[in-house]
């Protein structure tokens, strides 16, 4: 189901991330994470600290992945409140809309590389992607969706997206997960 990101205060999952998205003409583009080893692209998110929420934790994972390019127009988690977030077998992925510049300008900041605070070298990349082509990502068994081996969803956040779109009634593509108003779940 799809839910509002309140509850990621309250409930407590081993891993978070964010996906960025901006919609622009009709369409609408997501920006992923290539990491630095594999190659495969997947959302800005890892493993929740114990001393954090869920929320805490995917923001955290956010700012961290991202080198904090986003940190000006999302200061801090109490941001991401309200947004969608799809949540399967202690994994949760937030979708976050961000401003419509960020598609030209989010490659070039990220690689410059903003040294506010605490960055990490995971990723390698950032990649923005249109609906079409991250729905063939997610159900693609073969290399992702322009058949470059470099475009493939890693494998945890694929199999995770399948199984959280395949429990979405008539939610099969994303766009109706960003664009939904999501429910609020009682914990």
């Amino acid at each position: 189901m799809i839910q509002k990101s309140d509850i990621l205060e309250t409930l407590k999952l081993h891993r978070c991330g964010v996906i960025p998205w901006i919609r622009r003409n009709n369409a609408i583009f997501y920006l992923l994470a290539r990491h630095a080893k594999s190659k495969e692209l997947g959302d800005f998110g890892g493993g929740i600290r114990h001393s954090e929420t869920s929320l805490q934790g995917g923001y955290r994972e956010w700012m961290e992945e991202s080198r904090n390019i986003f940190a000006e127009e999302y200061p801090s988690e109490a941001y991401l409140k309200g947004k969608p977030v799809l949540i399967n077998e202690g994994m949760a992925v937030m979708f976050v809309e961000v401003s419509e510049e960020w598609l030209e300008t989010a490659s070039d900041l990220f690689f410059k590389g903003y040294t506010g605070k605490k960055c990490n070298n995971e990723v390698s990349e950032v990649v923005w992607v249109d609906e079409r082509t991250f729905t063939k990502m997610i159900y693609s068994y073969s290399r992702g969706g322009s058949g470059r081996s470099t475009d493939m969803l890693w494998k945890k956040v694929q199999i995770f997206f399948r199984k959280s779109l395949a429990s979405n009634a008539n939610s099969s593509c994303i766009s109706r997960v960003v664009l939904a108003n999501p429910v609020v779940m009682v914990a």
